[in-house]
């Protein structure tokens, strides 16, 4: 019995001696700065704050394209709804409805010609655009300051896309 005893003992002996190293080597290499220099003190500081939180301006870049694409959208549905409206008005007369039926499919073609443009520009450029494109102007919101590359790719795909001339795409910069 004295043979279990003691195994269990020096057992319970190592497992002390084991934390109470892991204890002092986690100390020694966290062990605050006990310089007194207080450009050190700073450094300490920055370092310790690394992965703090950072205060980020509420008007992004993101934002103000989830906004525009929002207005959009909502602009677009209205419209839609109206001409979908007057299609299914029994009351309206065949002229008015198939040009409500035109506007609407032309609407619908804008809006399949918007998303795609967004898409190549962002695959051309690796930019984040908004296309709006209204009759025979197109206007692109872009993130970013752009250079004259970019800025030929993009209406080089919009004059392929559309029959818009390039005097009327203009590309605004997201500020």
């Amino acid at each position: 019995m004295n043979i279990i005893i003691r195994k269990r003992q020096i057992i319970m002996a190592g497992l002390v001696l084991t934390l109470s190293a892991a204890v002092f080597v986690n100390w020694y290499f966290t062990k605050p700065a006990l310089s007194t220099d207080s450009e050190t003190t700073v450094r300490a500081e920055q370092q310790a704050n690394l992965g703090d939180a950072k205060y980020v301006n509420s008007n992004s870049e993101n934002e103000i394209f989830s906004e525009a694409k929002l207005k959009r959208s909502n602009t677009h549905d209205e419209i839609l709804e109206e001409l979908n409206d007057i299609i299914k008005d029994k009351e309206s007369d065949e002229e008015a409805v198939k040009s409500a039926s035109e506007k609407l499919n032309s609407i619908i073609d804008n809006l399949k010609l918007e998303t795609d443009l967004e898409n190549l520009i962002k695959s051309k450029t690796s930019v984040e655009s908004v296309v709006i494109i209204n009759q025979d102007k197109a206007e692109i919101i872009v993130t970013g300051e752009q250079n004259d590359a970019s800025t030929l790719i993009i209406k080089e795909l919009i004059m392929k896309q559309t029959p818009i001339p390039a005097k009327n795409i203009t590309i605004i910069e997201a500020k």
